[in-house]
């Protein structure tokens, strides 16, 4: 969690070190979490990061600075630069760490921290177009309509967006339900992808979930 101080807080599993805050870490804009690693921005441009780093993924660039947003996929790390570049270190089965040389200017990316060895990355661009690379490309890669969403998010094997209307678009592998997007009486505001369902924050303050559901992960509490 991110406070509103500037510091961080984690909790939970501990076996690589993600829940090992590194001492004095403050001023921090946004953090995010990879499987086993955790990074964080600072007001500063620069991006720290503690866990595992069986890929490289915490070997931060040593000239890495103005950096404007941050993704952790499964074993590698990214970063948006000021200046709308990408700089990306850690893990490449899937060439998730090549960075498209067609690619162009960044607004945002969103990391998938799909199932081993699965990983790859959604990128928005300023354009409001949105670009994917990584594994499964002819899965994951977005619906032709999509255009600027409000928000986007990544599972295993699927994908999952708000449309500027308010609307939700789900693609990527059909199986588990994960793609039939429940029927909204209020426009979405915020998606999050799961393995394999999803959630969605809609405009009246409620929550929905689909796809699978093998612990309970899609029964929103009705308080």
């Amino acid at each position: 969690a991110l406070k509103r101080d500037g510091t961080v807080v984690v909790w939970g599993d501990n076996s690589l070190g993600q829940s090992d805050v590194p001492a004095g870490l403050a001023t921090v804009t946004q953090i995010t979490s990879g499987s086993n690693h955790m990074l964080a921005l600072k007001i500063d441009g620069t991006v720290v990061g503690w866990g595992s780093n069986s890929d490289g993924q915490l070997d931060t660039p040593s000239d890495l600075s103005n950096v404007k947003s941050i993704s952790a996929g499964k074993n590698h790390s990214i970063a948006v630069l000021n200046d709308g570049s990408v700089v990306a270190w850690g893990a490449n089965t899937n060439s998730e760490t090549t960075i498209p040389t067609d690619l162009g200017s960044v607004k945002e990316i969103v990391s998938s921290r799909g199932s081993s060895p699965l990983s790859g990355n959604f990128a928005i661009l300023e354009d409001g177009s949105i670009r994917y690379w990584g594994a499964a490309s002819a899965i994951m890669e977005p619906p032709t309509f999509l255009n600027n969403p409000i928000s986007i998010s990544a599972g295993s094997l699927h994908g999952v967006a708000v449309n500027q209307d308010g609307s939700i678009s789900a693609w990527g592998s059909e199986s588990l339900d994960k793609l039939e997007v429940p029927t909204i009486t209020s426009k979405a505001l915020k998606v999050a992808a799961g393995g394999s369902h999803s959630l969605a924050v809609l405009e009246d303050g409620n929550v929905i979930a689909w796809g699978k559901n093998s612990n309970g992960q899609t029964n929103v509490p009705s308080n």
